[in-house]
């Protein structure tokens, strides 16, 4: 079955993007791919294991709303612009 997939999973994969490019490592890690699909779908964030550097908290609030899992409650591409730190 083909499934549609709207902005908001373009969010999701731009949070994943920005983890990354803030803490140096994927948000999700697993030995094999189904493991990284659990890890996703638990949706458990970790900013405070090394080799993670210094993340301000309006950065993690960024990145915890571009990955919640429910796409209906995740933030928007204009919130995300909206916040300042990118500005």
């Amino acid at each position: 079955m083909f499934q549609v997939y709207g902005p908001e999973a373009a969010i999701w994969s731009a949070g994943v993007i920005l983890y990354i490019l803030l803490c140096g490592v994927p948000p999700f890690w697993g030995e094999s791919e189904n493991e990284i699909f659990e890890e996703a779908l638990r949706g458990k964030l970790d900013f405070s294991s090394d080799p993670r550097p210094s993340i301000s908290e309006s950065e993690k609030d960024l990145v915890r709303k571009m990955l919640i899992k429910d796409p209906k409650r995740r933030i928007t591409a204009h919130g995300v612009l909206c916040k300042s730190w990118l500005l």
